[in-house]
């Protein structure tokens, strides 16, 4: 896990709508009641369409509350309109990480959740971000299967072939499907 004093998280935030500040205003407004940190913005106007990025910075309490304030002005907005957001983490420790998935569908089994979590903290340099799980009925048979996906950081230097041919061995150990790849966002 990264200490929390070596990271500062941020959200990316990019609009665009038609002669319309009131929105614009309007999320500023809910950065500043939140005590988030505007660390840049951008605002062009080319013939009455507002396009609008900004890049927030906080705790991660004080950027779900402006992430919570986002959804509802998405809700209100114009058919033209557009906003979008997405989580940043700015780490101070320079060590470059990239974001890979290991997913794994299986028969229903939590001993298998366990397992697999326990392999992706087996390597130290692996931080893992989120975790989910889905449960399904497989089709012809009906067993009830479960799709797991954890998405993580991977240091730079952790050797990903070798990662990857590990996590196949997990797979065909425990008689379930993986996959090992690039988040893609």
């Amino acid at each position: 896990m990264v200490d929390k004093e070596n990271k500062e998280d941020q959200l990316m935030i990019v609009g665009g709508f038609f002669e319309n500040l009131e929105v614009w205003q309007a999320i500023l407004d809910d950065c500043a009641l939140v005590g988030g940190s505007l660390v840049g913005q951008y605002l062009s106007q080319p013939l009455h369409w507002v396009h609008f990025q900004l890049r927030i910075g906080g705790d991660w309490h004080q950027l779900a509350k402006i992430e919570t304030s986002l959804k509802a002005h998405k809700k209100n907005l114009k058919a033209e309109a557009y906003l979008d957001w997405q989580r940043e983490e700015y780490r101070l420790d320079n060590v470059i990480r990239l974001p890979y998935v290991f997913e794994v569908d299986a028969p229903v089994s939590i001993a298998l959740f366990d397992l697999l979590i326990h392999f992706v903290r087996a390597e130290p340099r692996i931080e893992i971000k989120e975790i989910w799980s889905d449960r399904y009925l497989q089709g012809k048979t009906a067993v009830p299967m479960q799709k797991i996906n954890i998405t993580t950081h991977i240091a730079f230097e952790v050797n990903l072939p070798e990662l990857r041919e590990n996590f196949m061995i997990f797979c065909e150990q425990y008689n379930v499907d993986g996959m090992f790849e690039l988040e893609r966002n």
